[in-house]
């Protein structure tokens, strides 16, 4: 799934942003992890609970990270492999959002089912990208505007 958007941020913040909500997540699921060890290649795993709640293993491995660029990840269970991806395009005042989404199943049935489960939810999966995007673009802008106030 493609979702592009244009967000009222600037590049740096959006990124920056992006970064923090990395580093939070790390943080929990290892405490001892510093922002200065943050680099492509760098994974940590975590366990997730399923719909249906079966508890899976996974690990999650930053693909690519490049400043106020890209910041790519995988995550990686015994069913498969999700890719994320965030392009972005530095306009000034705004930020061109580029954000994909992927999965590879193992074997055919899981590649299958998330073909099948998928078309039922691209809608829905879509408009929650499209409300997460907008959510962090009305942080960084009511943090601006409170910076502006000090």
């Amino acid at each position: 799934m493609l979702v592009e958007l244009t967000l009222s941020v600037k590049c740096k913040d959006f990124y920056q942003f992006l970064l923090d909500s990395l580093v939070s997540e790390i943080v929990t699921y290892n405490p001892s992890f510093t922002k200065d060890n943050l680099c492509a290649g760098f994974s940590y795993s975590k366990n997730l609970k399923g719909k249906i709640g079966q508890k899976s293993e996974t690990v999650v491995k930053i693909e690519r990270l490049i400043a106020n660029s890209v910041y790519e990840s995988s995550v990686t269970s015994d069913k498969g492999v999700f890719k994320i991806s965030y392009k972005l395009e530095d306009k000034g005042d705004e930020t061109n959002v580029i954000y994909e989404e992927s999965y590879k199943g193992n074997g055919s049935l899981n590649q299958l089912n998330y073909k099948l489960v998928s078309n039922f939810y691209k809608k829905k999966s879509r408009k929650k990208i499209i409300a997460n995007l907008r959510g962090a673009e009305n942080y960084l802008s009511s943090k601006e505007e409170n910076k502006c106030l000090d």
